[in-house]
């Protein structure tokens, strides 16, 4: 229901914090949950108190939460449903219909049977350590217009925006992220299934309403000031802080803003997260997520797309943009143009495209990876999209793909193993590290495996790294935060193209 209204023509109804989604979604569940246990009470967000003929078990449910970001046009809103025994959360289910793409993500679990994640069991492990430079923290979707104070309060952590506390608060029951926070004052019905998940891992929530007495009942549905979850450690590196003055004013940034006209959906989608964040993945350096020149100019060509389009591409205003910005390292032209033009452009359009490389072969190497993305965001097969690539390529270039020489130039040799990676139909992780460590184009291999085998073949912490990676000595608008969101605006310039 939520992924329909998100794809409605002018977008899905409602305004503010308010949509007729959210009580049709409540109406059924209710519906549902009476069938099953007609005797148990029902406390929603949207509808009256149900009381039941038992007291001692009650269904708490959040019809969508994150309501306001939804109608803004932001995924990772979330269907929460928990259920209570003599107040406390012993089951939950948290379930994210739009995020990161159409595919969704459902996290659930109860008291005895355990922890799953989109079918799987998942049994993840504590940490005792503080927080650190890798650790993550979930946060409110606009924390980026607070980007100093995150960056400062949540230091040495990082921090990932995400709609829902619901979903943070799951992630944080999976490892996926430390922990899971809201600062802004909520119902407890709005933690109740993201509390029952992480207390199944060993995890916990702490309300901010009364901090010498953080344990929380859902007695009543009381209101809070906010709230922390996730592991000890990390709950406890948090709440010493004073968190009153996060609530000063916003900033601008030149981030992408989501927007209703720039939607993609469909295995499209997924495969144009996976070509992007491949791309990073593979450019990556230490501190985990840094990224080289190639990735910077990549997410600063894809800005200027969005903002000009196709039509005003202007490859050399990029670079000049990017070397004002004052970094000293030399990118390896032209792999920075292929993940955004294969994405924006169709493979009708790309045969009209100039581009300028250093030789024919490496010419036709770029345009063949150009093509071989947009194939692949028309759902074009790794194997029948190598055919077409062939059926016009040039006597060296086919040998090139076949693999049947070995070139001299490095470049060249980066776009072959690329390619070689693609017709074996190696695993996205496998051939990045391979090619790592043989220094053979780990970038270009990610850019053109994650366009087939999309979003889930890159693995979840290169994605979490890259993702949360804001360096203090560069533009925010170099920045890969918002790596999902571009992709997806991306894809959707192919209809206007």
């Amino acid at each position: 229901m939520i992924r329909a209204e998100f794809y409605l023509p002018d977008g899905p109804r409602g305004y503010g914090e308010k949509a007729p989604v959210d009580t049709e979604i409540e109406a059924f569940l209710r519906g549902e949950l009476a069938k099953l246990t007609p005797d148990w009470s029902i406390l929603g967000e949207e509808l009256p108190f149900q009381g039941g003929a038992d007291p001692s078990h009650c269904w708490v449910l959040d019809p969508q939460d994150g309501t306001s970001a939804f109608l803004r046009g932001f995924r990772g809103s979330s269907v929460s449903i928990a259920l209570t025994r003599d107040h406390q959360p012993v089951l939950g289910v948290v379930h994210a219909p739009l995020y990161p793409n159409d595919s969704g993500d459902t996290i659930y679990g109860a008291e005895g049977v355990g922890l799953f994640r989109n079918g799987s069991p998942i049994q993840p492990g504590l940490t005792g350590s503080p927080l650190d430079t890798e650790a993550v923290v979930a946060v409110s979707q606009d924390a980026d217009r607070r980007i100093e104070y995150n960056r400062g309060t949540l230091k040495p952590a990082r921090y990932f925006p995400i709609p829902s506390i619901a979903y943070r608060l799951a992630l944080a029951a999976t490892g996926e992220v430390r922990a899971g926070m809201s600062l802004a004052p909520i119902r407890a019905l709005d933690v109740a299934a993201g509390h029952a998940l992480l207390l199944l891992t060993g995890r916990d929530l702490h309300h901010l309403s009364t901090p010498d007495q953080p344990a929380l009942s859902y007695r009543n549905d009381p209101r809070l000031h906010g709230v922390i979850g996730g592991d000890p450690a990390a709950i406890g590196s948090l709440t010493p802080w004073r968190w009153e003055s996060y609530f000063g004013p916003k900033q601008d940034h030149p981030l992408a803003r989501p927007s209703h006209r720039l939607r993609a959906s469909g295995p499209a989608l997924s495969r144009a997260q996976g070509c992007l964040l491949g791309q990073l993945v593979g450019e990556s350096t230490l501190p985990p997520g840094c990224l080289t020149a190639d990735s910077e100019l990549t997410i600063l060509l894809a800005r200027h797309l969005l903002k000009d389009g196709t039509r005003a591409l202007d490859l050399a205003l990029v670079e000049r943009e990017w070397q004002a910005s004052g970094n000293d390292s030399q990118p390896t032209a032209p792999i920075f143009w292929c993940c955004p033009l294969g994405l924006a452009l169709s493979p009708r359009k790309l045969q009209g495209l100039t581009l300028n490389s250093q030789g024919d072969l490496e010419n036709e190497c770029v345009r063949a990876l150009l093509t071989a993305i947009s194939l692949a965001m028309e759902e074009t097969g790794p194997l029948e999209a190598l055919r077409r690539i062939a059926e016009r390529a040039s006597s060296p270039m086919r040998a090139l793909l076949e693999g049947s020489q070995t070139p001299e130039s490095r470049q060249l040799r980066a776009f072959q193993n690329a390619f070689t990676h693609l017709r074996r139909g190696t695993a996205l992780q496998a051939a990045v590290e391979s090619s790592r460590q043989e220094q053979s184009g780990p970038s270009v291999v990610g850019c053109l495996l994650g366009a087939f085998q999309g979003y889930d073949s890159v693995p979840q912490d290169w994605r979490l790294a890259v993702l949360t990676y804001r360096g203090r000595s560069r533009p925010v608008s170099h920045w890969p935060v918002d790596a999902l969101r571009l992709a997806e605006h991306l894809l959707s310039l192919r209809k206007k193209s």
